[in-house]
């Protein structure tokens, strides 16, 4: 993955690290934490300091809430272009839990979409996206 951050002009690569044998084969073991929920914040602010202010943040799986929620909490916006909102409105309706400013979604889900993220915000007593 290190090549791919370079392309991209990545300083920095946080993740997950695969376990390997000696013979360099990958043995489906972690050799490092699972990069994800509050393991990733705790590498962020390993690399970048605790006063980290996020300049963007995605997250595409429940996993990213802690993340997610350090962006909100720093006073940004948080949005998602991906598929899951499209093809799980129960994503949708999660994103929306966790304070998502936007979601990005295909055209033939619009309506589907929409119903679910209009129940969420009635049932967090929040006015409708669509006011």
């Amino acid at each position: 993955i290190a090549p791919f951050a370079k392309i991209l002009g990545a300083e920095s690569l946080i993740g997950t690290q695969i376990g390997f044998d000696p013979a360099g084969r990958v043995t489906g073991r972690l050799a490092s934490a699972n990069c994800r929920a509050a393991e990733k914040v705790k590498r962020l602010e390993s690399v970048f300091g605790p006063d980290l202010v996020l300049a963007a943040a995605y997250g595409d799986t429940t996993g990213d809430t802690d993340l997610l929620a350090r962006a909100k909490a720093k006073g940004r916006k948080i949005g998602i272009c991906g598929q899951a909102p499209s093809d799980y409105p129960e994503f949708a309706a999660f994103l929306v839990e966790q304070g998502i400013d936007s979601i990005s979604l295909n055209p033939d889900t619009v309506l589907k979409t929409m119903l679910a993220i209009a129940k969420t915000e009635a049932s967090l007593g929040q006015p409708s996206s669509r006011d």
